[in-house]
């Protein structure tokens, strides 16, 4: 029912003529969009009751992005509601989350993730923006490159790494004094990327997500639910990928540009996911050795995926 649902309204919400619209506006976000898929419960779905939402599992929210990946869904669904709304839940204080998770949950606040550093890499270990702590209080400072849909959001979630060398999280709201922004060019115009810059921002300590030095273990489990729900926006587009020449790959075949870059079954697919095997979800999708956790598996299911929602948007023009 909820995937029937989703299709239908998708198909009628996003025919290939207002995503193109969407992709060549400056946030690709579409705030009737967003506001009719919160009276839906789509944010909601996967943050527990408590914290204001419907306390759905991350498999109810794959069906959702399965289908938000069928038709190429532009806005800020995925920084938001995979990025965002799980960096609070798995790293944040009870307070934290009392705090924002409601509001995404509804629909009336977005988030963005920004770990990396402008001319820098993806782990944790690269990180140069720097956050000076004075007691109760703290300022941040730094450049952050590839901040999914980071021009839009209103509040970023920020590494950076203080005087003890610990790299953690900060919460940092986008309007605060020395939070400047501006969006880039990408191959992927559904997906919006920019650079946040902080030029000594003020903050509270309060305002570390967690305790210190919980960073790397946030970041960790975060890729690992952020490749798998990129695998499920994947198989959602996978049918309509071209393959030798153009035939659309059908049943359990796999789509090869080169490498696999879905599962060789939907139903297998689903199956991990369904019986919590997030690994194993992004393993299989990423092409990588069952049980692997290399560096960089965001990376490379985020860029494969690329590749395939530009080409399934090809195809529906």
């Amino acid at each position: 029912m909820l995937r029937d649902m989703a299709r239908e309204y998708l198909s009628d919400r996003l025919p290939s003529a207002r995503v193109r619209e969407l992709m060549e506006s400056e946030t690709a976000h579409d705030e009737t969009f967003w506001g009719e898929i919160a009276e839906m419960g789509w944010q909601a779905m996967a943050i527990p009751e408590e914290y204001g939402g419907a306390g759905f599992t991350f498999q109810e929210l794959g069906i959702v992005l399965e289908e938000m990946g069928r038709f190429v869904a532009p806005g800020p669904f995925f920084s938001t509601v995979v990025l965002g709304a799980n960096a609070i839940l798995l790293g944040g204080t009870e307070e934290q989350k009392r705090a924002y998770l409601p509001r995404v949950a509804a629909g009336e606040h977005r988030l963005a993730f920004a770990p990396v550093d402008s001319g820098s890499g993806w782990s944790l270990d690269d990180v140069t923006t720097k956050v000076h702590i004075d007691g109760d209080t703290a300022t941040i400072t730094g450049t952050k490159e590839f901040v999914v849909d980071g021009h839009t959001a209103d509040t970023l979630i920020v590494a950076a790494r203080d005087g003890d060398e610990n790299v953690d999280f900060w919460i940092v709201s986008a309007d605060t004094s020395g939070v400047t922004s501006y969006r880039v060019e990408t191959l992927d115009m559904t997906r919006k990327q920019a650079v946040v810059s902080f030029k000594t921002v003020p903050l509270k300590t309060a305002d570390r997500l967690g305790v210190a030095g919980s960073g790397k273990a946030l970041m960790t489990s975060l890729y690992d639910i952020a490749g798998a729900a990129l695998a499920y926006e994947s198989v959602g587009g996978g049918p309509k990928m071209p393959r030798d020449g153009g035939r659309v790959c059908q049943g359990s075949q796999a789509i090869r540009p080169g490498n696999r870059l879905v599962p060789s079954s939907q139903t297998q697919m689903r199956r991990h996911v369904g019986a919590g095997r997030v690994g194993k979800v992004v393993s299989v999708c990423c092409g990588v050795g069952s049980g692997e956790r290399p560096r960089g598996i965001f990376d490379q299911c985020a860029a494969r995926e690329v590749v395939l929602r530009r080409r399934i948007f090809l195809l529906r023009r």
